[in-house]
């Protein structure tokens, strides 16, 4: 069906209102906390005490790799009112002729390669912003998709607050179980010495290697050769490990790119932890419920950089 609707440029399908757009340095942002969302490339990374945009607008990336790795959100809403710097293009659909949730999913959608310059760092210029191409069909038609698009995503979003509560719940547990030893039927087991302190019978203290079969890292394709990317094959960024289990990976490769770097492939039912990383993503650890091939800041089966120096405090033979 979608054959049937025209490629339109979006400099045809909006309005840009990036020369309100102001700049503040991280110092005069320190001077200002308040209670306003600072936008920058790829979303809010400040609080400030005013605000230069009031509305409902879509906020697109000028530059950063995201451009290139699409590793996050290419295109998202900014509601309220709120503040951008010059690293996101701020633009809304013309009305009648495009819808903002539509054109927010088909940018989303559109391989944007062609329209990115730059290779230390990519850049989507405001000429090129409005040379990208979408499918466009009529503006009811857009509102439709749009919605069932949106009804999608409030599901996915809910069942990952679902997950989280149940991780919540998982981890009182593994508390209540394991670290406090107060399991099923721990008044009838009896607690010997160990090296970590008081253990139940029955149950030993192991070094990580000693339990696990396979210890390993992997690799990243080269970022700048787009032959490498926006494949079939799933690949995992230490990023993600900030979700416990992974479903699915927000980025994929092809198989030039499996051949021509180190990345390895990790199976369902492996776990990985995050052995480097931004924020604090470090230290994070995943279980992997699909396949994927995972960079080198992951290493696989419960692995760290110096596996000598982490025990696992309880393992679990017979209770």
């Amino acid at each position: 069906m979608s054959q049937n609707f025209d490629l339109v440029q979006l400099g045809d399908l909006i309005q840009i209102f990036d020369s309100k757009r102001v700049p503040l340095s991280s110092l005069e942002r320190q001077k200002r906390k308040g209670q306003y969302p600072y936008y920058g490339a790829q979303g809010i990374i400040d609080q400030i005490d005013s605000y230069i945009f009031e509305g409902r607008y879509l906020l697109v990336p000028e530059d950063g790799e995201n451009l290139r790795s699409r590793s996050q959100p290419i295109a998202y809403l900014a509601d309220g009112k709120f503040w951008v710097n010059n690293h996101a293009h701020v633009i809304k659909g013309i009305e009648g002729i495009s819808n903002d949730d539509y054109l927010m999913y088909a940018i989303a959608n559109t391989d944007i390669s062609p329209w990115v310059t730059g290779t230390a760092q990519p850049k989507l210029s405001q000429v090129n912003l409005k040379r990208i191409e979408v499918r466009l069909p009529p503006y009811q038609v857009q509102v439709a998709i749009a919605k069932i698009l949106g009804n999608y995503d409030l599901l996915i979003s809910n069942n990952a607050n679902r997950i989280n509560l149940l991780e919540g719940i998982a981890r009182l547990i593994y508390d209540e179980w394991f670290v406090k030893l107060r399991f099923p039927g721990s008044d009838e087991v009896e607690l010997v010495d160990s090296e970590v302190g008081e253990i139940p019978e029955g149950w030993r203290v192991s070094k990580l290697e000693q339990v696990t079969s396979t210890i390993f890292s992997g690799g990243t394709p080269d970022t700048r050769n787009p032959e490498y990317w926006s494949g079939t094959i799933p690949w995992l960024s230490s990023g993600e490990t900030r979700a416990r289990y992974i479903f699915g990976t927000e980025k994929r490769i092809t198989q030039l790119g499996v051949d021509k770097s180190s990345t390895r492939l990790a199976k369902r039912g492996d776990v990985v932890v995050a052995a480097a990383g931004q924020g604090n993503t470090r230290g994070n650890v995943s279980f992997l419920v699909t396949d994927c091939y995972i960079n080198q800041s992951l290493i696989d089966r419960l692995a760290t950089m110096n596996s000598e120096e982490y025990l696992i405090r309880i393992v679990l033979e017979a209770v």
